[in-house]
């Protein structure tokens, strides 16, 4: 019944875009529900919801804090879903359970200073260098998440008019780039691209190729470190800061929500923290009665 975890994770690395922390976090959440009913010799495909709900009684009895089991919860529920999907069980025993309430936690962000730090240290002089920087600066002006910045392929850009078109799930979307993006593309594209005309994708690596998810992490990280950024930073890392510096100068939410494919506003809200910090820092610098 372990296999079933083991697959489990194995779908989430493969088609969600989720850190190693989060990944980590569902299997030791699933291993322990697994332990939790195999000594009361209960096959996961036979749970019932009682069963479930009696193990989450007892995940609050004993102090775990709500943050904690609002994530069994969704971790056991998505594990069933896929057992669901899978055509292992007929019904998600774990449906009807309900989340703590928990305060949505701020993303992390760069800075503005850092973004330009991390923009800054790809060296175009080499193709690597040059798609690196063309990948981190659409990421940056788009905001689009790392699938589809890595799906994207030539076709889904429109130079001239400074757009990209991409999307998930069949839902398709328009953002614009400025212009440090485009002219990131068109150097890329004229001084290396070319010689792999072949592909129909956009980055791609030295066989022409798709650059996969885990390559584009360990790129971030890289450039990261030579930027001398001292955070736990990932694709979403930079898709947050794309957001929250949007907000912080004043664009709307729902501009925000569209341009990030959030299906969603109040996924979009948790930005509004990013607009209230700033304007406290000016109301302690700027009133005369809070200096």
């Amino acid at each position: 019944m372990y296999k079933f975890a083991d697959d489990f994770v194995n779908y989430l690395w493969d088609k969600k875009e989720l850190s190693k922390n989060t990944l980590s976090s569902y299997k030791r959440d699933i291993t322990m529900f697994l332990d939790y009913i195999s000594h009361k010799n209960i096959n996961c495909l036979n749970v019932s919801y009682d069963i479930i709900k009696e193990y989450i009684e007892n995940l609050r009895s004993s102090g775990k804090a709500p943050s904690t089991i609002s994530r069994n919860v969704a971790s056991i529920r998505a594990f069933y879903n896929f057992l669901l999907n899978e055509d292992l069980i007929e019904e998600n025993p774990a449906e009807k359970l309900k989340y703590e309430k928990t305060k949505r936690k701020v993303p992390g962000i760069l800075s503005g200073k850092e973004i330009d730090r991390l923009l800054s240290k790809p060296d175009t002089n080499c193709f690597k260098g040059a798609r690196d920087k063309a990948m981190l600066e659409v990421l940056y002006a788009s905001g689009i998440r790392v699938s589809e910045l890595i799906n994207l392929k030539t076709e889904n850009i429109n130079l001239n008019m400074g757009y990209i078109n991409c999307g998930t799930n069949g839902k398709t979307r328009v953002i614009p780039l400025h212009d440090d993006a485009i002219e990131s593309i068109k150097f890329y594209l004229i001084n290396y691209k070319k010689n792999l005309k072949k592909s129909k994708y956009l980055f791609v690596n030295y066989e022409g190729n798709p650059i996969s998810r885990q390559g584009f992490w360990k790129i971030i990280k890289d450039y990261a470190k030579k930027a001398k950024i001292n955070k736990e930073i990932t694709p979403n890392t930079i898709r947050h800061s794309f957001a929250a510096h949007l907000v912080q100068n004043g664009a709307d939410l729902k501009s925000i929500q569209e341009m990030l494919g959030h299906s969603d506003i109040s996924t979009t809200q948790i930005y509004n923290s990013f607009v209230n910090s700033r304007l406290a820092k000016i109301y302690k610098s700027a009133h005369p009665k809070a200096r």
